[in-house]
């Protein structure tokens, strides 16, 4: 199902390795984040379904995600500028800004480049006082 007036679907996937899918779904009807694994040899989901409550409005979905190699990681963004860190053993769900964030692309795994109106914008991730990363 997709939004009225967005062509972007409210589903998307990376490839983490050669058999294996990170996809992610947001419900709109409950404005939740569905995100698993899934092999692609075994045709089965790889691990539980995490569930998240976004707490955003009905036309939020994720952008795009990101595999990053280097952490084992997987960026989900969101056009309404939340960002969820997936690894395989949990998860982060932060508030990356509030733009309305279009077409993206992760630079070397560090930065990423979006288009927000009629701008360019730039995010990275750092570290912070906690070691927590953040988006900033």
């Amino acid at each position: 199902m997709a939004v009225s007036n967005f062509p972007d679907p409210f589903i998307t996937c990376c490839f983490v390795d050669d058999d294996t899918l990170f996809i992610n779904l947001f419900y709109n009807f409950d404005c939740t984040h569905y995100h698993f694994y899934f092999n692609i040899e075994e045709e089965k989901i790889a691990n539980e379904v995490v569930k998240i409550p976004m707490g955003t409005s009905k036309k939020n979905f994720p952008y795009k995600c990101f595999f990053n190699d280097e952490t084992n990681e997987v960026y989900s963004i969101y056009r309404q500028g939340q960002a969820i860190t997936a690894k395989p053993d949990g998860y982060t769900l932060e508030k990356m800004t509030d733009l309305d964030l279009g077409s993206m692309y992760l630079f070397k795994n560090k930065a990423l480049i979006a288009r927000s109106s009629s701008d360019i914008v730039f995010f990275k991730i750092k570290k912070n006082e906690d070691g927590q990363k953040k988006w900033v």
